[in-house]
């Protein structure tokens, strides 16, 4: 249990370390990444498929095109989104964000991805708990006309251990929440109840009504969680 605890400390702060730097490929080569944590290279690749789901090549590449990917939903350039997430070949970033997203960074930039979703079904379901990673959000959104969703965008992921104990399925569930004076958006399993929280996430709870279920075609998830359905969720009255 005490090296699990250590090696989960590790790799949250792995995660950390990979976002700061993801405009720096050679920071985020395994090996580097390994010896930046003072750890063997053997050792590091099982911590962290054992912990998240992915391969080092796997997370980082993924963390990449995703920082890209944000870039162009805000109407940034395509040399914009390449040099911030560490792309310099027109045709590895290509074929990189191919692998995440199904299509071409020209492709998804012409709707800012909005093709990745489906046309909605609209369901009635009870309430349900959120069990979150805390993100900042927007201080000009206005909660109240905001409902559950799921925005195609990965977070780091909890541990294949911690994930058991929330009791969540494959269902991730995001939301927008105040706490305090700021804006928070919450992504997680959704659960029936609350069983246990995680130390950096915490849990919310959604109101039954009406809601407009967006199914995503291609959502990046880690390999421990890559089965099942994940939806985006807004509120339809």
């Amino acid at each position: 249990m005490e090296n699990y605890t250590a090696n989960l400390s590790m790799m949250k702060r792995c995660r950390l370390y990979i976002d700061e730097n993801l405009h720096d490929k050679k920071l985020l080569q395994g090996p580097a990444l390994a010896q930046h944590f003072d750890c063997s290279y053997t050792n590091f690749r099982r911590i962290f498929l054992a912990i998240g789901g992915y391969t080092v090549h796997e997370y980082v590449q993924t963390r990449r095109v995703q920082k890209a990917a944000m870039c162009l939903r805000k109407g940034q350039s395509m040399e914009e989104a390449k040099a911030s997430s560490g792309y310099s070949s027109d045709v590895g970033f290509r074929k990189a964000f191919i692998s995440v997203y199904g299509m071409s960074p020209a492709v998804f930039a012409e709707d800012r991805g909005e093709r990745l979703m489906r046309e909605p079904e609209i369901m009635t379901r009870e309430g349900f708990f959120v069990v979150g990673y805390k993100l900042p959000a927007p201080d000009e959104i206005k909660l109240e006309e905001c409902g559950a969703y799921w925005i195609a965008q990965d977070y780091p992921s909890v541990s294949a251990r911690e994930y058991g104990r929330i009791g969540g399925g494959a269902e991730m569930i995001g939301v927008f929440v105040r706490d305090g004076e700021r804006n928070l958006y919450l992504h997680g399993p959704g659960v029936p109840k609350v069983r246990y929280v995680p130390e950096h996430m915490m849990a919310y709870e959604v109101s039954g009504g009406r809601f407009a279920v967006f199914r995503i075609d291609r959502p990046p998830v880690p390999a421990a969680q890559r089965e099942g359905t994940l939806r985006d969720l807004h509120r339809a009255g």
